[in-house]
């Protein structure tokens, strides 16, 4: 057949003037990167609640697919350096009821899942600081397939030790022993697999801009011990405060005595006392 040739001179039919009736109801329709869509419903604590966040953290999440019976994983991801920073994948705490990343099960109305991050691996034993946090879900298994993620969301993780409380010298004592014995309280270390160790300050200021002496328990041992009763005292080891085989040892005691070579000057003393877990 030949191409037409328009014909040249020929006027069209003007438009007809067209009355419309109502709209019908909208719906709605999202256009995705992927199939699978993932929302962070909880973030909870070892205690099941949703504050103090530290060593193993559960999130529960839904998984919406509207393709009915598909299968998908999820990647979970942190960010340490702020919402735009490098994010990296989540270690899975195994011993609990974490539901692994692969072979997870989707509905058109959203199915429930849990995962159980391991924040000690991932982030240190004494972290402290803010984390960012979103979860990618991948509309196959296996991690492959189209993705979409969810919200960025924002919270502390704490897992540094609790602070102990300073038993001795009690506060406003005066004495003139300038080799005095520091006592406090075996703080708890947050983290199953945690020992101990604890480090003093004594500065001539309550602001401890000028300290006098600084001790360490992981450094040198002579001098410290440690006492499940207060009375009968064990010489504090390199490996720390032995929590993880004692836990009955949190909430009880340790002391430092003050070497000669480091005697105190007189003068007003301010003592201060931290602890950091070490994994064993």
């Amino acid at each position: 057949m030949s191409p037409t040739s328009p014909t040249i001179g020929v006027t069209g039919t003007s438009a007809h003037s067209l009355s419309y009736g109502d709209w019908s109801d909208s719906n709605n329709f999202e256009v995705t990167n992927g199939d699978c869509k993932v929302t962070i419903t909880s973030i909870l604590n070892a205690l099941g609640t949703a504050t103090d966040y530290y060593n193993v953290i559960t999130f529960n999440y839904v998984l919406e697919d509207d393709r009915t019976g598909e299968i998908a994983s999820i990647k979970p991801l942190y960010s340490v350096g702020g919402e735009s920073g490098a994010y990296s994948e989540m270690t899975e705490y195994t011993g609990g009821s974490s539901e692994g990343k692969n072979n997870l099960s989707t509905s058109p109305t959203g199915v429930t899942h849990v995962f159980e991050w391991d924040t000690v691996t991932n982030l240190g034993i004494d972290f402290k600081g803010s984390v960012w946090i979103k979860f990618r879900a991948y509309d196959r298994i296996n991690l492959i397939g189209d993705y979409m993620e969810s919200g960025v969301i924002n919270f502390i993780v704490d897992n540094a030790p609790e602070a102990p409380v300073i038993l001795l010298p009690v506060d406003n004592f005066f004495d003139k022993n300038t080799t005095p014995q520091i006592k406090g309280t075996i703080p708890d270390p947050k983290s199953g697999n945690s020992n101990l160790h604890i480090k003093i300050q004594v500065a001539t200021d309550s602001s401890f801009d000028s300290i006098e002496l600084t001790k360490e328990s992981a450094v040198d041992q002579v001098g410290w011990e440690y006492s499940s009763d207060g009375t009968t005292w064990t010489d504090l080891p390199v490996s720390g405060i032995p929590i993880v085989a004692t836990p009955a040892l949190i909430g009880k005691y340790w002391r430092y005595t003050i070497q000669t070579e480091d005697e105190l000057t007189t003068g007003d003393k301010y003592i201060r006392a931290a602890a950091a877990g070490i994994l064993i």
